[in-house]
């Protein structure tokens, strides 16, 4: 999902307890700042290209993470933030809504962890038409699949999948091979059964 407030606009993310650890092993990230909030570890990361920041407080259940390019914010931005959110960690999920009168506006892109495909980025059908390819995709169980090259120039630098439903358009990163336990079979099958409903 998005967040903007009087002072951040960040990309956020709601995982499993590991998902920091993961982006850590994939982008190199370092932690520049960490202190105990709420409980519960919180800290400040930078990625290995020196290009973008990441926060991650992982709570007794899921971990939440705000992203956004470098420079990174500094820790009395972060968690003058976080006083602004009610976070909700439970066994089934977390919810994370803004405080009445915060001034915090967020809107619905969602991401999740798929076991067996990697990161997944969610959005409702309806706010993502310019995401939904032209022409015809590969018939699925619950929508349309497409897999899209990601150029620069004229090389093509890695490929992502746009799988679409009734309620959803769903990015995946072509991960195969690069993460353990993705390959070519485990992301045909998420990719042939995916089902996302928003709750209306």
């Amino acid at each position: 999902m998005r967040l903007t407030s009087k002072v951040l606009a960040v990309g956020v993310t709601i995982s499993g307890p590991g998902y920091l650890d993961l982006l850590t092993e994939i982008h190199g990230l370092t932690t520049v700042q960490q202190v105990t909030y709420r409980g519960h570890p919180l800290l400040i990361t930078v990625d290995s290209a020196n290009e973008n920041w990441t926060v991650g407080w992982t709570g007794a259940h899921h971990t939440l993470t705000l992203g956004g390019s470098l420079p990174a914010p500094g820790l009395d931005l972060v968690v003058g933030l976080m006083d602004q959110l009610t976070i909700e960690d439970h066994p089934d999920g977390m919810v994370v809504s803004p405080l009445p009168g915060s001034g915090i506006v967020m809107w619905s892109v969602s991401g999740v962890m798929a076991t067996g495909a990697g990161p997944m980025t969610l959005y409702r059908r309806d706010e993502a038409h310019a995401l939904i390819p032209t022409q015809p995709g590969a018939r699925v169980q619950n929508g349309e699949v497409w897999k899209k090259g990601l150029e620069i120039g004229e090389r093509t630098v890695g490929y992502k999948y746009v799988h679409v439903g009734a309620d959803a358009v769903c990015m995946i990163d072509d991960r195969v091979g690069k993460i353990p336990g993705i390959t070519a079979q485990s992301m045909e099958d998420v990719l042939s059964s995916l089902s996302v409903q928003w709750e209306r």
